[in-house]
């Protein structure tokens, strides 16, 4: 019994010190950001994450301090995590426009189908935690509307409760689609940010293959595949090929 009171006490204490250690270490980044001292913010904020801590602030942060230190592809890499975080944050998004125009390759997007483009709009709109919550919401007022249903002595009343159980069923699915995607592109990503100056982007995954065209730091690829070392990658205009794995970087 004492050697599991122990074992809570120990693990509790070592919570508390980690919580400690990165509220300090985000007050030096903080602190280190406003006195011009970018580089040490970087640092500070960076330990952060190695610790195995993420948060909007920090992302956000992070994406400042890269920003200032001309490190443009991180600091589009650190927006983009700290979005996901918060999809619907207008400074980080503001942010993320300002670094776009700022890349060199002007990429053109193929034009999607409307019905595609309605669907990524309602995913993007929230985080995974927040339509598992919806989800929740909405499969609370299915089962108020069902027992609605089952309980009403009208005809109309239970004509009006079919069609409200028909109408939260289809938004009970919509809604759980929407999260089961959600959750599973965040735990999964499939999109990264090359971060490196330039890189040449292969037919294949060999450095002896033809080259089929070059993207510059800042740019925002989806991956496709996967070999020893290289990464099948496709850009906004549909073109695609090959480039070394150590150029990008996963958001």
């Amino acid at each position: 019994m004492k050697r599991v009171i122990f074992t809570i006490l120990l693990l509790f204490f070592s919570v508390s010190l980690s919580a400690q250690s990165s509220s300090e270490l985000f007050e030096q980044g903080n602190k280190a950001y406003n006195a011009e001292q970018y580089q040490s913010a970087v640092d500070s904020y960076e330990a952060i994450l190695q610790g195995g801590e993420e948060s909007f602030e920090v992302y956000y942060n992070l994406g400042n301090a890269y920003f200032r230190i001309g490190e443009l592809g991180q600091a589009i890499l650190n927006y983009e995590r700290a979005a996901r975080l918060k999809p619907n944050n207008s400074d980080v998004q503001e942010n993320l426009e300002f670094c776009y125009a700022r890349t060199e390759d002007k990429i053109e997007s193929m034009p999607q189908f409307f019905v595609v483009r309605w669907w990524n709009g309602i995913n993007q709109s929230m985080t995974p935690r927040g339509w598992m919550w919806l989800a929740l919401v909405v499969l609370l007022l299915t089962a108020v509307v069902l027992s609605y249903f089952f309980l009403s002595q009208s005809y109309t009343s239970r004509k009006r409760g079919l069609i409200a159980t028909f109408v939260m069923v289809f938004l009970l699915l919509l809604v759980v689609a929407n999260a089961t995607y959600s959750m599973v592109g965040a735990s999964k990503s499939r999109e990264a940010i090359v971060t490196v100056p330039l890189t040449v982007v292969k037919s294949s995954p060999s450095d002896s293959s033809v080259d089929k065209f070059l993207l510059h730091e800042g740019t925002k690829v989806r991956l496709r595949d996967e070999m020893e070392g290289w990464i099948k990658i496709s850009i906004a205009d549909g073109n695609n090929g090959w480039m070394p794995s150590e150029d990008l970087t996963k958001i």
